[in-house]
């Protein structure tokens, strides 16, 4: 639960004077090199998976149409030249772990080891597609620097970035703030720096110490690129998922259970691999934003407060398992166990004294019903 810890709480020792940013309410995209090859995945990948079941559905049919003399022939073939064969095998396992090894990274912060196959670069330019599409829908409903929804949300960023900015992890990025006037209780931020935040957290948050939980979240994905992670992950398990496809509709009988084998191949790819490591990604933002807030003297621990007010005002419906993120007890029983770290670090950063107990929450916000 605290294995992200030992490696996060050095980073955090120095403490830096609070300074003020006016780099807000921006809604445009970092400049960047065009780069091609991670949209030619995205485009390659239905293509590749279709012709691995063209590839594997076309394999059967040869093989059950040969007369049993000639499968003999095919059999005999195999086993002659099985040093042949097994070394082309062998040869390109050892290539594709050599190519796995070659981009395997250090997490910025935590220094977990990862699979990351885009730059940062690469990924602000396939999201920058989700990040126009965003800010078109909301175009009109983009706050203006004199909201106070934007006053206050920019109070707590400057809190968050200043307190921080001593750490090249968080300096170099171009923080950017906006402000959408939506019922959602959401935020959001980009590998470019873009943070987005609706009105709708704004109004459900108790005070600026929950917000500052939320934002230091989001800006914790930005800062240990866990976006660029999860789009290497996926690209690594398309890889995994297309090579099964290729067996299943080979070797499988028929259409029929070719076809319930695949799909049964990747609900078992979905629910081992890839829904666990997105929990996985959100946990560890959970620990380093703690830390991120932590440091900028917010009250660490209205953390699992705020978590639990969301497991009661909206519940969940699918279980843990089944989602990409964790369950909000779940969240709040980790970020508790890790209130005590998170409050040896205010103290180190020479924070104000907190009192000893935290305000009640307000009775309406319970039973409120809200989108998230």
């Amino acid at each position: 639960m605290n294995k992200f810890l030992p490696l996060i709480l050095p980073k955090y020792l120095a403490r830096t004077k609070l300074t003020v940013y006016n780099r807000l309410a921006s809604i445009t995209t970092s400049n960047t090199t065009r780069t091609i090859p991670p949209l030619i995945w995205l485009i390659a990948k239905p293509i590749t998976k279709l012709g691995a079941i063209i590839a594997g559905r076309g394999f059967r049919k040869w093989w059950t149409s040969l007369p049993k003399m000639k499968r003999k022939i095919f059999l005999a073939h195999l086993r002659r030249h099985r040093v042949r064969y097994g070394s082309g095998i062998g040869i390109t396992t050892f290539t594709g772990f050599v190519y796995y090894d070659y981009h395997i990274q250090e997490t910025p912060l935590t220094g977990r080891k990862r699979f990351i196959l885009f730059t940062n670069e690469q990924l602000i330019e396939i999201e920058k597609l989700e990040q126009e599409q965003l800010f078109t829908i909301y175009e009109k409903d983009i706050l203006d620097p004199y909201s106070p929804y934007v006053n206050r949300a920019m109070r707590v960023a400057n809190r968050l970035f200043s307190a921080n900015k001593e750490m090249p992890e968080v300096d170099c990025i171009n923080w950017k703030l906006t402000v959408i006037d939506a019922n959602l209780i959401n935020a959001v931020a980009f590998p470019s720096g873009d943070l987005i935040v609706f009105s709708g957290l704004l109004d459900f948050v108790e005070n600026d110490d929950e917000l500052a939980i939320i934002m230091a979240h989001e800006m914790s994905h930005a800062v240990l690129q866990h976006a660029a992670e999860e789009i290497s992950h996926s690209r690594l398990l398309d890889v995994i998922s297309i090579s099964l496809v290729l067996v299943v509709w080979a070797f499988l009988p028929s259409d029929l259970t070719a076809a319930i084998g695949q799909l049964v191949a990747d609900r078992l790819l979905k629910f081992t691999l890839e829904l666990p490591y997105s929990r996985e990604l959100e946990r560890e933002a959970d620990h380093v934003g703690l830390m991120f807030a932590a440091k900028a003297c917010f009250d660490v621990r209205y953390s699992p407060v705020f978590w639990r007010r969301i497991g009661l005002a909206n519940p969940e419906i699918i279980p843990e398992f089944l989602s990409t993120h964790p369950a909000n007890e779940s969240r709040a029983q980790e970020l508790e166990a890790l209130i005590p770290a998170a409050l040896r670090l205010r103290q180190e950063c020479n924070c104000y004294e907190l009192p000893p107990h935290l305000v009640p929450p307000r009775p309406h916000l319970k039973i409120k019903k809200i989108r998230v």
